[in-house]
């Protein structure tokens, strides 16, 4: 009964680790596509940095 029960909690854990990493994965590649698009491939690294989702001041 444990075993059975630890295995399915690792289970868990594990796909909660996995679609984590994946949302981590899938916003960091949209990312860097938007800051390449949006800066036109402009030489200059912080200007790339800069352009993507800057918060606006309340």
């Amino acid at each position: 009964m444990r075993s059975t029960y630890l295995g399915e909690t690792q289970k868990n854990m594990m796909k909660q680790t996995l679609s984590l990493e994946l949302d981590y994965i899938f916003s960091n590649l949209n990312l860097t596509e938007r800051t390449s698009s949006a800066s036109g491939g402009g030489s200059d690294p912080n200007s790339q940095r800069t352009s993507v989702n800057v918060p606006t001041p309340a």
